[in-house]
């Protein structure tokens, strides 16, 4: 092969790399209640301790103007000492190579924290996996009353079968529980490899 031949299936390599791209398709939500709009808890379930529906402007948690700011509606779930809420959803189908994408609006009032975690089931609802976020803690919110977004990435093994997402509470000291949290989601996502066709069509000359 002389240089012209390789010069130009160097050029036609660079031509097809640089019209490949990477997107990723996201499912929907698959948690129910995830802002808790309903007023009620169902159906998440209180796995530990104690928690309930509160409305934004009650006394040590975040306000109404964390609500406007955040669209986090009238309505979230609050700590009443250490609970934690637990939802298992079982996704019609996984494709292959998918991530499950936890996000949420963790914090509340006082110095209490809050975080998420996701356990990650196979078939029988034996626990094969674990992750969680770090807890949003009191110095995170600057001492005040206020929730910040967080972001769990899951990478789903061949053998998940359902997942269960949590929020934790974490009492820190005396004068009542104050944590608290709000729209909480869960989607797959998957990578999906885009060439155009333009570049199809170059890579076959010779």
């Amino acid at each position: 092969m002389n240089h012209h031949n390789i010069l130009r299936r160097t050029q036609i390599a660079a031509l097809v790399f640089a019209a490949t791209s990477l997107a990723t398709a996201q499912g929907p939500n698959l948690l129910q209640n995830s802002s808790f709009e309903s007023g009620a808890l169902a159906p998440w379930t209180i796995a530990s301790g104690n928690v309930a529906i509160a409305t934004y402007g009650t006394a040590s948690l975040p306000g109404v103007a964390v609500a406007t700011t955040t669209g986090g509606g009238g309505l979230m779930v609050r700590d009443l000492g250490n609970g934690v809420i637990e939802q298992i959803v079982t996704p019609g189908s996984i494709p292959p190579g998918a991530s499950l994408i936890v996000e949420g609006l963790l914090g509340g009032g006082a110095n209490d924290w809050t975080r998420i975690v996701v356990r990650t089931l196979d078939a029988s609802g034996t626990q094969i996996a674990q992750l969680a976020t770090a807890y949003v803690t009191e110095q995170q919110r600057n001492h005040e009353p206020v929730h910040l977004h967080r972001k769990l990435v899951v990478p789903v093994p061949p053998i998940a079968v359902s997942f269960a997402v949590r929020v934790e509470f974490a009492n820190q000291c005396c004068g009542g529980a104050f944590a608290s949290a709000d729209q909480i989601t869960a989607h797959l996502e998957t990578c999906l490899l885009y060439t155009s066709d333009a570049a199809d069509e170059r890579s076959s000359v010779d």
